[in-house]
């Protein structure tokens, strides 16, 4: 319960936070006033897992971070995900999960394209 409880405050300071920013602000940051409303409203797990998942199919970093655009599609997409226990057992490479087995990624094709870049 408690938590739940830091979570929500978490999250009200947050969203608090970016309503106080400027539009020149956000701009800095790469990110429109809704696209970090949402970004806040994501569990922490996500992105994390994300990340993860793009290195694991040889997505680097600097890809990520320099396409503000694509970051916020796939952190959208993944954070809808309804699989994610088959994420996590793929991130954790446990058995008979090998490089096939990513067909549940609703983010895959995009991590291909961003790979061949």
């Amino acid at each position: 319960m408690k938590e739940r409880f830091l979570k929500m405050f978490r999250r009200s300071r947050d969203l608090n936070a970016i309503a106080e920013m400027s539009e020149a602000d956000l701009a800095d940051m790469g990110v429109s006033r809704a696209q970090a409303q949402a970004l806040a409203a994501v569990e922490d797990s996500v992105p994390v897992r994300l990340a993860e998942m793009a290195r694991s199919q040889h997505v680097p970093e600097t890809v990520l971070a320099r396409d503000r655009d694509s970051w916020h599609e796939l952190v959208h997409r993944c954070a809808e995900c309804h699989d994610v226990p088959a994420c996590e057992r793929y991130l954790a490479r446990e058995e008979g999960m090998d490089a096939e087995s990513v067909a549940f990624c609703p983010n895959m094709a995009m991590f291909n394209a961003l790979a061949a870049r």
